[in-house]
Formats: structure tokens, C-alpha cells, sequence
């Protein structure tokens, strides 16, 4: 099983050009700075456009959520008028306006050429990856639905307000994968991470927030197993995908810089 595995690898794409196989780092280090630098430029401008969106989409969010605590709300139905507490509202506010100046500063240090030298390749991707993997916590914990079985507190339409959560949650880690995974050139490597708390975290967080009264077992009746083995599988699908092509992106590099050397070899 061992030699299968290893002739496997050998005959991958990546040991043609000294590609790690867990990693898909080059085995040399001048390589792997070099794709980065070669990345850089995109991965600048793609991160400034993905904060544009986020600043947007915040200010939608938190919009809609603002609307909910001012008086002129009253023309919502009154079953739906208040579906969260006014505490969890604010604290969805503050979220929301503190997204908003992390956006906010990362224009402002592209904007400025001093500061946007400061930043590098690596500081872009941190940055990426823990954004990303914060929005997709506060999102599961700050559900109205597995907060009230933290606090055991009673609910009504207990179902409605589950479905309701997961489906916010599951858009969310589906927007932060997108951008994170295609729009963003954000390493293979540096993306376990926010893969791992994607899968995680929420199965993590409604354990926690069962009741000791309850047991464990309670688990199935509080949690929907098909809709995270379906959000499982676009996050393995999302992962593969973008294996695939950073390793053809590090492929064509290597044959790029190949080339290079050897026209100028030639020439000088």
C-alpha cells in the first residue's frame, strides 16, 4: 500500500518541478519566495477589492440590523418584529462596525505607498485567514438559535429560527471560501486552517452549547447532520479545487522561470 502511495506521488505533476506534496511549497527556498513575489501583485489587488465588498456588505448588514432596534421598524409583522433579544442585536451592531474599521484600515494602508510596503505576501495572507475564519465563528455563535440553549432560555419556533441559522452560516462560510479560495490568491498551506474551522466549528459549538441536563444524545434533535455533510463536502470540494490549480499556477511558474534562465544563458 505503500509503494502505491509512493509511486502515486512520484508520478504527480509537482515532483516534476520539486513540489511538496502536503504543502505544494517548492523544496527550494529561493522558489517559493520568488511565487510569492510573483503572486504579490495580484494578491494586493485582490485583497483591496475583497475589503471593498466586505465594507459593503457590512454596511448593508448592519443596516438591516440597526432597523430592527429604531422605532420606525413597527411596520414589520409583530411575529417577526423581534426574532433576536435587543443585547444580541448590539452585539451583532458592534461586530458589524468592527469589520467595518478593519476594512476601513486596510484601504487606508493600500492607499497610502508607505504603508502598503510595510505589508507583505505573508502579513496579506495572515490577515486573510484569520478574518475569514473569525466571521465564520462570530457567525455560528452569535446563531440566536444555539444561544438560547447556551443561556436556556425558551424560544418560539424553535425549527424556523435553527433553519434560519444555518442558513446564514452556511452563506457565510460559503462567501469567506469563495473569496478566500478563488478570489484571493491565498496559498494552499495557509487555507488548512480556515478549512478546518469550517468543518468544526459548528458541530464544536452545538456541544457546547448543550444543556447537562440534556446529554449528548439531545445532539441530533438540536443539530442537522445533512445540511454540515453537505457543507463538509463543498469545503473538501473547495479545498481540491484549489489544490489543483495552485499546483498547475506553480507548474507553469517553474517552466516560466526555466525558460527564462535558459534564453539568457543563451544570450549572454
Amino acid at each position: 500500500m505503500v509503494r502505491g502511495i509512493r509511486r502515486w506521488q512520484d508520478e504527480w505533476i509537482g515532483s516534476d518541478i520539486s513540489l511538496s506534496w502536503y504543502t505544494l511549497k517548492f523544496k527550494y527556498r529561493h522558489d517559493e519566495i520568488g511565487y510569492a513575489k510573483y503572486c504579490d501583485r495580484r494578491l494586493s489587488r485582490n485583497t483591496f477589492i475583497a475589503m471593498c465588498l466586505e465594507i459593503a456588505i457590512v454596511v448593508w448588514m448592519s443596516a438591516s440590523a440597526a432597523r430592527e432596534v429604531l422605532p420606525g421598524s413597527c411596520c414589520l409583522p409583530p411575529s417577526r418584529l423581534h426574532a433576536d433579544p435587543r443585547w444580541l442585536v448590539l452585539l451583532k451592531i458592534a461586530y458589524s462596525a468592527s469589520l467595518l474599521i478593519v476594512g476601513l484600515c486596510y484601504v487606508v494602508v493600500h492607499c497610502v505607498p508607505r504603508f502598503k510596503q510595510c505589508i507583505t505576501s505573508f502579513i496579506r495572507e495572515v490577515c486573510c485567514v484569520v478574518l475569514c475564519s473569525t466571521i465564520i465563528v462570530v457567525t455560528v455563535c452569535l446563531g440566536h438559535f444555539h444561544l438560547s440553549q447556551l443561556l436556556q432560555t425558551p424560544i418560539d419556533d424553535a425549527a424556523l429560527i435553527r433553519a434560519a441559522n444555518n442558513n446564514h452560516q452556511m452563506m457565510m462560510t460559503m462567501l469567506t471560501l469563495t473569496g478566500t479560495h478563488w478570489i484571493v490568491p491565498v496559498r494552499w498551506c495557509m487555507l488548512v486552517p480556515l478549512e478546518l474551522v469550517a468543518i468544526f466549528w459548528l458541530p464544536v459549538w452545538a456541544v457546547l452549547t448543550l444543556s447537562w441536563n440534556d446529554g449528548f444524545f439531545a445532539l441530533g434533535g438540536r443539530f442537522s447532520w445533512y445540511e454540515h455533510m453537505t457543507q463538509c463536502i463543498i469545503v473538501v470540494l473547495f479545498a481540491v479545487g484549489k489544490r489543483h490549480t495552485e499546483c498547475a499556477e506553480r507548474y507553469l511558474f517553474k517552466k516560466y522561470l526555466s525558460e527564462k534562465s535558459l534564453r539568457v544563458t543563451a544570450e549572454f
